[in-house]
């Protein structure tokens, strides 16, 4: 099994390759499923990341969730420790901790311990394994919040047969690519 650096620089190189008009269609693929399931429908809060280098894209989902009546929070770093904020329009985003977008000091703490959480990573394998970037937020802030249900998204190259895994790694309830779906523990089905 290769090693979780040697998966993110392979992943990296993938991201980097693939065409925006497909990882765009892509995206869209992804989130039109996420948002046709009971968990998203029910949720009144809604959490999501902020795409970066060639990422899913959230941008558009963030926009019609908010759209749906959803509190939208975004991830913001501070201290070291990730908290989510509420925001309104993603009009109310800066550059933030490595470049990413985060929200601006004048929006609101999330306080949702059961928001829909919708989950970057770097790699996945079938059984929900999740390889994130290194600094470990998700996590830390998971395992501080453990009742979140948790959704993954990735595109099809990101998955693999088996990623490597440690004992404090926190994987998603479910993962999402444009063609398939898994829940944590066991396939749910192949999209065609």
């Amino acid at each position: 099994m290769e090693t979780k650096e040697q998966i993110r620089k392979l992943v990296h190189a993938r991201r980097g390759q693939a065409a925006s008009t497909d990882l765009t269609r892509d995206s869209e693929i992804i989130f039109r499923k996420i948002q046709r399931m009971d968990e998203y429908i029910m949720a009144g809060s809604i959490y999501a990341y902020m795409d970066f280098q060639n990422e899913v894209m959230t941008r558009a989902f963030i926009a019609r969730a908010l759209g749906d009546g959803k509190r939208v929070a975004i991830p913001k770093v501070k201290d070291g420790t990730m908290e989510f904020r509420y925001i309104d329009s993603l009009r109310q985003v800066e550059g933030g901790t490595l470049g990413i977008m985060e929200p601006t000091e004048e929006t609101d703490r999330a306080d949702s311990e059961t928001a829909l959480m919708i989950v970057p990573g770097v790699a996945f394998d079938p059984m929900c394994h999740r390889i994130g970037y290194g600094g470990g937020y998700y996590d830390r802030y998971l395992t501080d919040h453990p009742n979140h249900i948790t959704v993954a998204v990735a595109f099809d190259f990101q998955i693999f047969d088996e990623v490597p895994h440690e004992k404090y790694d926190v994987s998603p309830l479910y993962l999402f690519t444009e063609s398939r779906r898994f829940r944590k523990k066991k396939p749910i089905g192949v999209f065609k």
